[in-house]
């Protein structure tokens, strides 16, 4: 059970963290402390101009029901009163005594009806997230009891509902998580909020898998604590894709560092190594793209024509071929979006395209722990970053993104509207050229761009 106690424990154990953050997570989950204030700055502006919008509601409907009801108390004090059925010393006793009880009574209706609807926003805002996404999304009351439940959850994890709903979120973590997540709360204790935070659950029946969890905390209007909401994605696949990488490599680094066997001929050639590994990765990113239909064969032309770009800017052939590697991988961290969302035909949200950001930092993760001759990781991590830093994840800047990552950009715009997406057609080759002019010098590397527009202006490259 994670309560107050264990909370203490792990808040202690989490090393250079000040007292604040310790008493902060301590109090996590005890009823009455943790709670953010609807006018947060950190809440979305949408979320802020609901709630004000329904506050401003609110009080115009209170405040008319006061007035009128003033204006009765007021006409019939004033009607008794004319016929002497009441003198005006109780006359001014009514009027002060409505006026007490009304405000009173008024100020508990507001409360309340400000309660009701942060209670019904918040669990509409989670249902609409659980209607397109098929991670596992539910929530928790202020002493960690599930009081919701998505058809994610339910796949993932193997309860139904009414089996795991009015139960202890321990129910689906490991036996030592506060041993090892300390941190963790700390920062959600201080933050308020923790995303892609790699971790483990457990299946119904036992099964502890690798996930990564999104952390966010539920508030009342008034300081009290409202409870969790918590998105859970499945890290199984992208974890065998990292081992299998690293099985790959350890025995082609094992094959050439080896002799040749005795009375044999000489060792792997570093021909067939690379052979190999091309064939491997190749592999991985032909899976990757089996997720989403419309984007088959998109790594691939993403990879020629980063290539011929690099060729062009006249890059020696042995950092071509990095960037070749990179543009074949570049997309391989969408394995962990929801197919609903790679799939949807129709304009993403703020949240789903929150949730498609992602994918460069999972990618770069998937590759990493391989020992590329080349800077394979920093290229995909970096292929979504613009020159002028409106780029994502990071918003890096000229010279703080490196030339692979440059070249990654430049081709995969050209690619991606050149080609058919489910919610829009192909918006052809010319549009696309068009931007990459556009954009050159300022979300585009110059040199990059120039080079790329001199391919498809002397038709020495095609897409296909």
């Amino acid at each position: 059970m994670l309560d107050s106690t264990s909370l203490t424990v792990c808040s202690r154990s989490a090393g250079g963290r000040d007292n604040r953050g310790k008493r902060m997570a301590v109090s996590l989950f005890r009823k009455g402390s943790w709670v953010e204030d609807i006018d947060d700055p950190s809440r979305s502006d949408t979320a802020l101009i609901d709630y004000r919008s329904a506050r401003k509601g609110f009080i115009r409907a209170i405040s008319l029901a006061y007035i009128v009801g003033f204006i009765a108390v007021l006409a019939t004090s004033i009607v008794l009163v004319s016929i002497s059925r009441l003198n005006w010393w109780r006359f001014a006793f009514n009027i002060g005594a409505y006026l007490i009880v009304a405000t009173v009574l008024a100020l508990m209706v507001y409360r309340e009806a400000v309660k009701t609807w942060l209670h019904g926003h918040t669990s509409g805002r989670a249902l609409t997230i659980t209607e397109i996404c098929s991670d596992a999304v539910y929530s928790t009351s202020a002493d960690t009891v599930i009081t919701s439940w998505s058809k994610g959850a339910e796949r993932m994890l193997g309860y139904r509902p009414e089996e795991i709903i009015g139960k202890s979120v321990a129910e689906i973590l490991p036996e030592d998580f506060m041993e090892h997540e300390g941190e963790m709360l700390v920062k959600l204790a201080e933050d308020g909020l923790v995303t892609s935070y790699p971790s483990f659950n457990v299946r119904k029946g036992g099964e502890v898998f690798p996930t990564e969890a999104s952390i966010t905390l539920l508030r009342e209007p008034n300081g009290e604590p409202g409870g969790l909401l918590v998105v859970l994605r499945d890290r199984s696949y992208q974890v065998q894709i990292e081992d299998e990488l690293r099985r790959i490599h350890d025995e082609m680094e094992s094959r050439a560092t080896a002799g040749p066997p005795e009375g044999g001929e000489a060792g792997i050639s570093q021909d067939v190594m690379r052979a190999a590994a091309s064939a491997t990765v190749g592999a991985i990113a032909a899976v990757a793209e089996r997720r989403d239909p419309y984007t088959a064969g998109h790594q691939r032309r993403v990879s020629l024509l980063a290539t011929a770009i690099a060729r062009e800017m006249g890059l020696p052939e042995d950092q071509v071929e990095g960037i070749r590697v990179a543009g074949i991988l570049h997309d391989t961290g969408k394995v962990v979006i929801p197919a609903e969302i790679l799939s949807k035909p129709s304009s993403l949200s703020e949240f789903e395209y929150g949730i498609i950001k992602t994918h460069p930092k999972v990618d770069s993760e998937i590759v990493e722990g391989i020992d590329f001759p080349w800077p394979v990781s920093r290229a995909v991590l970096q292929h979504h970053e613009r020159m002028d830093g409106t780029g994502y994840p990071s918003g890096l800047k000229g010279d703080e993104i490196i030339v692979e990552a440059r070249i990654l950009a430049v081709a995969d715009v050209v690619e991606a509207m050149s080609s058919h997406r489910p919610y829009r057609p192909a918006r052809g080759i010319d549009e696309a050229i068009a931007e990459i002019a556009k954009g050159s010098g300022s979300r585009f590397d110059r040199d990059v761009a120039e080079a790329c527009l001199r391919l498809f202006k002397e038709n020495r490259f095609e897409l296909v």
